[in-house]
């Protein structure tokens, strides 16, 4: 669904020139390499979207690109680890978070994945929160 004056595209990667005060001390650093998911064609936030040259984002949704990757391949993480983050720690309540891995083993199964990025990426970041396989 689009909405009339509002920037499209959802996933995005680049190096951040600006913070914002909301963004927890230390978290990042202008010239960070991050990949990001943002609300795009959204009506209440019309600003935001991935297709423009600078773009607004929330630290929760933003992650580090690591030196090895380039931010032609980091673009593509932003929605699927989003989808996979939301699955695992909001919808199924899998314990743990980045900050604070689970202390009890948690245990998933990862049936399928209907892309080469969904299975691995859910499988690194469940196992980092403590969950196993």
């Amino acid at each position: 669904m689009t909405s009339e004056g509002a920037l499209a595209g959802s996933d995005r990667a680049g190096i951040i020139v600006a913070i914002g005060s909301e963004v927890p001390p230390g978290r990042f650093r202008v010239g960070d390499r991050v990949c990001v998911a943002v609300a795009s064609m959204n009506h209440l936030l019309p600003r935001i979207g991935a297709f423009a040259e600078y773009v607004g984002a929330t630290a929760d949704i933003t992650l580090k690109v690591p030196s090895a990757m380039s931010l032609e391949n980091a673009v593509a993480l932003g929605i699927s680890v989003a989808t996979i983050r939301y699955a695992l720690f909001r919808s199924l309540r899998v314990p743990g978070h980045p900050e604070k891995p689970a202390i009890k083993p948690a245990y998933i199964l990862v049936y399928g994945g209907n892309t080469p990025l969904i299975h691995p990426s859910t499988t690194r970041l469940a196992t980092g929160m403590g969950s196993t396989q």
